[in-house]
């Protein structure tokens, strides 16, 4: 990689206006229109939304006690367009998006199965404009990223946790009655694509449902347990494996595209891409993007380094949504930026 790389920055797009004096910003993310929606609650809740147990090893699948929480949808400007409150709100590490019909979805990271019951919490849960449940359900535990769409489906993806041991779930675990399957986690391929109803209408492909087409290698490469990044549009669905990073494109639930990246990325916080254009985010030492035409294969076009604006706050807690070309990134004090593929290719 040159020492010399063009400077790349996002761009400022605004601040998200908070409902109420002194509201803290719980989670932000962008919904499948481009807008932002947003958890808030008060300072002094704030830490109950990201409780850990086991001293600190392990995410809290609920949270603990009674926390109320407003859910807010913003236009372009940052400015409150739609306020929604929630009471006894339900999950610790939630996301959020935007449903249609002013309705809301709400996913905790986490699920626990319980031993009791023998079955999964709920963490996934749908809201109406006023703020009434309307739906609840499992999604799976370990949730990395969640992307609605404007028919109102939705995708998950998941960290490697969801495919182990941990809260209760384990596939190798007989259920105490022979009726009941074994405690199988919902996520063992890492994507899924949701219906409204909170059930799953297509599951990544396994390694073996991949081979016959990839190859042994290719589907090893291809084959998904913990997803470093995805990015959506209209009418196609762009994962990253974190087995190889490779680009993949999923259209009307099939892979039509398959791009080795020969191993050059190791996690990558983001994608975007337009066309055969595609941007990835990486961290090599410092933010770099990496422009890549893929329109015969898999050429690097461009490394950059990427810098962020001033009023931009680079802490771990920033939420990050992929849609189409554009890159969109919150703060946890609401900052909004953005980076668009488009703006930022060279002339060739």
């Amino acid at each position: 990689m040159s020492e010399e790389m063009r400077i790349v920055m996002p761009k400022y797009q605004a601040t998200l206006e908070p409902p109420v004096i002194g509201a803290a910003l719980v989670r932000a993310s962008i919904s499948y229109d481009g807008l932002p929606v947003a958890i808030w609650s008060t300072a002094e809740d704030l830490r109950k939304f990201f409780g850990r147990s086991n001293g600190g090893c392990t995410a809290n699948a609920y949270v603990d006690g009674v926390v109320d929480a407003l859910l807010t949808r913003h236009n372009a400007d940052g400015k409150i367009i739609q306020k929604t409150p929630i009471f006894r709100f339900p999950v610790c590490y939630p996301h959020i998006q935007s449903l249609p019909l002013g309705a809301f979805l709400i996913i905790g990271g986490r699920s626990e199965w319980s031993v009791e019951e023998n079955r999964a919490g709920h963490n996934a849960f749908i809201y109406n404009f006023e703020g009434k449940l309307i739906r609840s359900g499992t999604v799976g535990d370990a949730i990395d990223e969640v992307q609605a769409l404007g028919d109102g489906t939705f995708w998950t993806s998941y960290f490697d946790e969801g495919i182990g041991e941990d809260l209760g779930w384990d596939p190798q675990f007989p259920s105490n009655d022979a009726n009941l399957p074994p405690r199988e986690p919902i996520e063992i391929t890492g994507l899924i694509h949701w219906n409204s109803e909170l059930e799953p209408i297509w599951v990544y492909p396994t390694m073996e449902e991949l081979r016959p087409r990839f190859g042994d290698r290719g589907a090893f490469y291809a084959s998904m347990f913990h997803m470093s990044s995805m990015n959506f549009d209209v009418d196609q669905t762009v994962v990253l494996p974190s087995t190889s990073c490779s680009i993949i494109t999923i259209e009307n639930h099939e892979i039509t595209r398959y791009v080795d990246t020969q191993g050059e990325f190791k996690g990558v916080p983001g994608v975007a891409i337009s066309g055969d254009r595609v941007l990835i985010w990486s961290w090599r030492g410092k933010p770099i993007i990496t422009l890549i035409d893929i329109s015969d294969g898999y050429r690097v076009v461009e490394n950059c380094e990427l810098r962020y604006p001033k009023e931009f706050d680079t802490s771990p807690s920033s939420s990050s949504n992929y849609i189409g070309p554009t890159i969109h990134v919150i703060d946890e004090y609401g900052v909004w930026i953005t980076l668009d593929i488009n703006d930022v290719w060279p002339d060739e």
